[in-house]
């Protein structure tokens, strides 16, 4: 297995990402985990959540950064603040649009925009907001698992709004 904090995803010296397509197939894995992270985080399942995150020789490379936070490093750091997240919401829904996903090598990244529908405590007050996020996957003995998020609030409109 390659060391994978030396593992390069470009050409260190031009920054130029590989050429051709990646196969079908790698995309439609990366969607199908994709769906599965938001899946576990909509139902709130931290078991589910769990496995879909990196774990060794990854784990201490697992990133989140969440709307108005600093970035959380670490598998477990990361895992503890989803179920923070998951405590503190008594329903979560996620629309997510603008899909893309990009493969290269044994990484991916996907970008998406989450609409997203909530309620704290007892779920008497529902409330919506619009997020981009960037999620980051890496390939692994057992398929694609989540490497990194980073979900940022959007406070203007877009070109087709």
């Amino acid at each position: 297995m390659s060391d994978p904090v030396s593992d390069p995803v470009s050409d260190p010296v031009s920054g130029a990402w590989p050429s051709g397509d990646p196969p079908p197939s790698d995309v439609a894995e990366v969607a199908a985990a994709h769906a599965a992270y938001y899946a576990a985080f909509e139902e709130g399942d931290l078991d589910a959540m769990a496995t879909i995150w990196v774990d060794r020789p990854y784990a201490e490379l697992a990133w989140a950064v969440h709307p108005g936070l600093r970035a959380i490093r670490g598998r477990e750091r990361v895992l503890r603040s989803f179920a923070a997240a998951m405590a503190s919401t008594s329903y979560l829904q996620f629309v997510i649009t603008e899909l893309d996903v990009q493969v290269v090598g044994d990484l991916a990244v996907v970008l998406c925009v989450e609409n997203v529908l909530a309620a704290e405590g007892d779920g008497a007050a529902l409330s919506g907001g619009t997020l981009v996020a960037t999620n980051v996957l890496r390939r692994v003995g057992e398929g694609w698992r989540m490497l990194g998020h980073h979900g940022s609030g959007v406070l203007v409109p877009g070109p087709e709004d």
